[in-house]
């Protein structure tokens, strides 16, 4: 054990000074632009209902309870007391929307009883209200509607849609707004996508408007959509249309259809907006929430954009199963829930996330991949969850379904009734948030990058053709190339996470607002598709001291699928010093990198001010540095990112990724868990170290504070502080560990 702690704290000390080693290659960002940066960040929360929620330090633990049909009032109130004395503070109802029998007619029976029911057991109630699903022909035809129009309309522009829809939100807000057992609206689950198909004269009027308002002109149009010099593709906004109904050409494809699916969006984020706005306008003391879900297939693909869709509603939420989320890696959990749950926060950059609709019990047959679930799984995931930001957690379901999809699985009770040990166990994680509710608002991490993501990006990928070799996914979401970005993020993520740096996601949208160096350091992986308005933001980034590292397919293409010049004076070649000159691929020739043998996509980087800081076996460059203004632009001459999307896939780049990172930081903590995470407030710290595999010992070590006292916050067992810290973590579970700190002067 003494060697083992030895080799331990070597290690960590030999990454310490590497790093402070290497920490002179660039001035760093400023204060100022640091502060600026923070100033941007803040204005994403800065809403009367965010600072309300921040006040009072929201903090909720529930489970949907399952029960259509006919109930027992006793039966649903005695499972409403046993939920609240697990610790849970919330219930969220599924299946209790007022009943609409006519014009100005509703029936909230169900709902009254339900909510009062609730209140009387102590739960507070998060109303899964929305728009209204059964629409009677009556309504319809008083507003001289069909539901097949209704269907089709942009709602947020057409009087007779917001009169249907103002009538039941307004009917069911004055009804609960001043109810006590009522905790927030859950206005939607996941992101719609429209109708697909525009071949009808409602969304023909409407893509022509959206392009005019885009283009203002034919001419600006063709030009943009265009890439074949002496063709002409369109001579009319009409013409536009019907290309996206026949798109004909496959030169001309990816253009028409990026713009039919960014309409599609925007209708749907009209619609949304327009929602969340009424409610908000109807009721300012309850909060909305808004959610999404398959935070790891390429959003652009399914006509979604969870970056602007997290951001119309209070509260940003996703759906979390073992079962049906997990199949981009295979079914593999631990580390893509965390990823997960990053994604969850930091769309919305929004201090009051949550991992809304998690799996709650074990599953069998109902989605693509089975789970147990036991105490320490549990942990992992809930410990996951906060670690990522999210101060809220809600879990699918108290109950099983009787019959059916699903019948036997998800509970949180078993079959017999009982409350199972795994619930137990969330309740104990529950009671610390609680706890510490007020540290958990005020967390932050020590970020040493931001993970770059662009829907351009995934939706040029989506169109793309596929290769025999990307045809691994198990099924449509995730067969082919659009699988590529998603892989290439999964893998730096993957990077990150094994060797404990902290990361946050950021959109190329946040970038152009003035987010960027909210980061030491942005990596772009596998950003084939980036408008030049975003390389000048991230050259102007790197001139203000950042590091931005990017891999092969940089730049590549611009939002439309249209070539970026490449060569001297390019955008590529000022902010790199250096471009990639053509791309191959390793199927028809090996290529390594010392011990790493590259695989897929590399590419022939020409030099004019950079330097090459690593070549490939051959002696060509494989890793360019280019010191620019106070920062440095690196240039990775292969797809590093995507060769780490698979757990074991390879460790030595992983390293190598971890390395570039780090190269101008200087570590605040670090630890030997196999997963560990950090969230720092003036008054503690809390760690959440996570365990895939046997029991095993676990040291942190921290250079930048000093505590007084330290305890396990779920079992209440107090941890010595003194020196280097060490613990414990059991088998295929995880820890959280609170730390106060010696009050600074």
């Amino acid at each position: 054990m003494l060697v083992f702690i030895v080799l331990i704290l070597t290690n960590i000390n030999a990454q310490t000074k590497n790093s402070q080693k290497n920490s002179a290659l660039q001035e760093g960002l400023s204060k100022e632009a640091i502060a600026k940066a923070d100033s941007v960040f803040l204005s994403f929360q800065n809403t009367p209902m965010q600072q309300k929620l921040k006040k009072n330090s929201e903090v909720y633990v529930g489970a949907v309870y399952w029960l259509p049909g006919n109930y027992d009032p006793a039966k649903l109130l005695w499972e409403f007391k046993r939920m609240r004395e697990v610790g849970f503070n919330v219930v969220r109802f599924h299946n209790i929307p007022p009943v609409w029998t006519g014009p100005g007619k509703f029936d909230f029976s169900k709902s009254d009883e339900w909510i009062d029911l609730a209140a009387k057991a102590g739960l507070r109630v998060i109303y899964m209200s929305g728009t209204p699903g059964h629409i009677p022909k009556s309504v319809f035809d008083k507003y001289g509607l069909t539901r097949e129009t209704y269907d089709l309309l942009d709602w947020s522009k057409d009087s007779r849609c917001q009169a249907i829809i103002s009538e039941y939100i307004t009917t069911l807000v004055t009804r609960y707004k001043s109810n006590p057992g009522l905790y927030a609206w859950a206005i939607g689950g996941e992101p719609g996508s429209a109708n697909q198909s525009l071949d009808n004269d409602i969304d023909k009027q409407g893509f022509i408007q959206w392009l005019t308002d885009h283009y203002g002109t034919v001419e600006n149009l063709e030009k943009t959509w265009n890439f074949d010099p002496g063709d002409t593709m369109v001579t009319s906004f009409e013409d536009a249309w019907k290309e996206s109904l026949t798109p004909g050409n496959f030169r001309k494809t990816a253009a028409v259809l990026r713009d039919k699916t960014r309409y599609l969006i925007d209708k749907s984020l009209n619609r949304e907006n327009f929602i969340a706005g009424l409610y908000q306008k109807l009721d300012d003391i309850h909060p909305t929430l808004n959610g999404s879900h398959q935070l790891l297939y390429n959003q652009a693909s399914l006509a979604w954009d969870n970056s602007l869709h997290a951001d119309n509603s209070d509260q940003h939420f996703s759906s979390i199963h073992l079962a049906w989320h997990f199949e981009p890696v295979f079914g593999e959990f631990i580390r893509p829930s965390y990823m997960m749950s990053r994604l969850t926060h930091d769309y919305s950059k929004k201090p009051w996330t949550s991992c809304f609709e998690t799996t709650g019990g074990p599953v069998q047959y109902s989605g693509g991949y089975p789970n147990s679930m036991t105490p320490g799984l549990m942990r992992s995931l809930m410990l996951n969850y906060l670690a990522g930001g999210n101060n809220a957690i809600a879990f699918w379901t108290w109950n099983h379904r009787l019959g059916g999809i699903e019948a036997g699985e998800y509970g949180m009770t078993t079959y017999s009734g009982e409350i199972a040990p795994w619930t137990i166990e969330a309740g104990k994680i529950a009671n610390g948030m609680f706890k510490y509710k007020k540290e958990l608002w005020d967390a932050r991490q020590d970020l040493e990058v931001g993970l770059l993501q662009e829907w351009d990006n995934d939706f040029a990928y989506s169109v793309e053709s596929n290769r025999f070799d990307n045809m691994d996914g198990v099924s449509e979401y995730t067969r082919g190339t659009k699988s590529e970005p998603l892989k290439a993020l999964i893998g730096v993520s993957r990077a990150c996470i094994n060797n404990h740096v902290p990361f946050e996601y950021v959109t190329g949208d946040e970038i152009s607002k003035g987010l960027a160096a909210r980061y030491p350091c942005i990596y772009a992986p596998h950003i084939r598709a980036i408008s030049k308005e975003n390389i000048s933001a991230l050259t102007e980034y790197v001139k203000a001291g950042g590091r931005l590292i990017a891999d092969v397919e940089f730049a590549f293409f611009d939002p439309w699928s249209k070539m970026h010049p490449k060569g001297k004076g390019s955008q590529m070649e000022q902010l790199f010093g250096a471009w990639i000159d053509i791309i191959h691929d390793t199927r028809t020739g090996e290529k390594s990198l010392g011990s790493i043998d590259i695989r897929g996509l590399y590419g022939d980087i020409k030099l004019t001010n950079a330097r090459v800081i690593s070549s490939f076996t051959d002696g060509t460059p494989a890793i360019t540095e280019y010191r620019l203004g106070r920062g440095t632009a690196v240039l990775i001459g292969f797809a590093a990112a995507k060769m780490c999307h698979l757990q074991g896939d390879s460790p030595k780049t992983e390293s190598l990724i971890t390395q570039l990172i780090e190269s101008n930081v200087q570590r605040k903590w670090q630890c030997s868990a196999p997963m560990s995470y950090c969230l720092r407030t003036k008054e503690a710290d809390h760690y959440f170290l996570l365990n895939d595999d046997a029991e095993q010992p676990a040291f942190i070590k921290v250079y930048d504070s000093e505590y007084i006292s330290g305890s396990d916050v779920i079992t209440g067992n107090p941890v010595e502080v003194n020196g280097t810290i060490s613990v414990t973590i059991p088998k295929e579970s995880a820890m959280w560990l609170r730390f106060e700190k010696v009050p600074k002067n």
